[in-house]
């Protein structure tokens, strides 16, 4: 190697070396490193979406009805903190129990006093590691972390974060973290407050996901009756509005697939879909998820769509047809079911139209949760919470 070098003019062998400077500054490694917190790095708590409300001791009657209202359905970590005069301050999705108190007090006004929080469902009150919010989770869970990253956290719900594999954890990923923090703080409303702590930045080794484990079956399903064909060719198209896209291998493979992108340099393909909103819902949950706090809305680019015109019927692939042909040929209660993820459960011979269609839902979930997207969705901790469709039912 270094014979070649050699033989090169010295000018090229400049150009060299200063193009390999500008790679690396433009990379982040002579960028200022953020400064770093005491906090030590480990790992983060990720107990699920899902919250209850728990009164204050001494909370009134009207002090918990008031509480089922302003924290009904809400991200943990939450506070509702209620004063003289019927004065009232709400926060919720505060990654700290503590937070979430204190800037319902700060709501509030004087005088003022918390009586009731939110909480996760299953928190485990001896834990003392760090919790993902539901809001963090989607967004850390999303980046390919295959060792460590970086996650900076400030105020009381505003985060941000870049993990980009083993140990790659420049200067300037850190404050492409800071920066997207401070710009989810600044949103705030107590912002400018002494309350407000900037953002720091963390690392984080590992999310240890504390979520019960999901009841596989009976699973969850729809009923609606629809009328199928085969798609035996289809192509993408681009969508009006949206930008167009160089990277072709990145585009929809298969029917009803979505590419949805945000304008930046986020964006997010749905390879193939059991129908066309699943294709959307899914590409957009998993754009926005990505997006950065600068960086305009999610909006779906591209599709697959048949190419001839099949109106009155939703198009599937071939197989799928096939597989719904078979399900035909079958004798008794039976149920055919549509997959989210553009795969497919059946069931015959059951004891009546009810179990047939559980039985067929329950084959849906399995044959979906062997599908790549499936698994990506869970390991991002996110749940779209799509049903399989009962498209066709026999009852005898």
């Amino acid at each position: 190697m270094s014979s070649v070098f050699a033989r090169l003019p010295s000018y090229q062998f400049f150009a060299i070396i200063v193009a390999g400077v500008l790679a690396l500054y433009a990379m982040g490694y002579f960028d200022p490193v953020p400064e770093q917190s005491d906090d030590p790095s480990g790992t983060y708590l990720y107990y699920g979406p899902e919250g209850e409300t728990r009164p204050a001791p001494g909370a009134t009657a009207a002090e918990q009805a008031a509480a089922a209202t302003a924290l009904a359905n809400s991200d943990y970590f939450g506070a509702l903190a209620i004063g003289p005069g019927g004065r009232q301050g709400v926060w919720t999705g505060a990654r700290k129990p503590e937070l979430a108190r204190a800037y319902a007090l700060a709501l509030c006004g004087d005088d003022c006093r918390v009586v009731a929080e939110r909480l996760p469902l299953h928190r485990d009150p001896s834990r003392s590691e760090p919790v993902l919010t539901r809001a963090m989770a989607q967004g850390i869970a999303t980046r390919s972390m295959l060792s460590e990253g970086t996650v900076a956290v400030g105020g009381a719900n505003a985060w941000g974060a870049d993990f980009l594999g083993k140990r790659r954890r420049s200067a300037g990923f850190m404050r492409d973290a800071a920066e997207d923090c401070e710009a989810r703080r600044a949103t705030e409303p107590l912002a400018d407050t002494p309350l407000s702590e900037p953002c720091r930045v963390l690392r984080v080794t590992g999310i240890e996901d504390l979520r019960p484990r999901p009841q596989l079956y009976p699973a969850a399903f729809t009923i609606a009756p629809t009328e199928i064909a085969p798609a035996t060719r289809s192509h993408v198209i681009h969508l009006a509005g949206g930008p167009k896209l160089w990277l072709q291998p990145y585009l929809p493979k298969g029917l009803h697939g979505t590419h949805a992108a945000n304008g930046g340099d986020g964006g997010e393909t749905v390879r193939e879909a059991g129908w066309p909103e699943a294709g959307r819902e899914i590409a957009l949950l998993f754009c926005e998820t990505q997006r950065r706090p600068s960086e305009g809305p999610c909006a779906v680019t591209h599709m697959n769509v048949p190419v001839e015109k099949m109106e009155g019927v939703l198009p599937v692939p071939p197989d799928v047809y096939s597989a719904f042909q078979h399900w035909q040929a079958t004798k008794g209660p039976g149920a055919f079911a549509l997959s989210p993820y553009g795969v497919w459960g059946s069931s015959h011979d059951m004891p009546d139209a009810s179990a047939a269609i559980q039985r067929a839902a329950d084959w849906c979930w399995y044959h979906s949760r062997r599908t790549w997207v499936y698994r990506k969705v869970n390991d991002a901790f996110l749940d779209p919470a799509i049903p399989c469709r009962i498209i066709a039912i026999r009852d005898r």
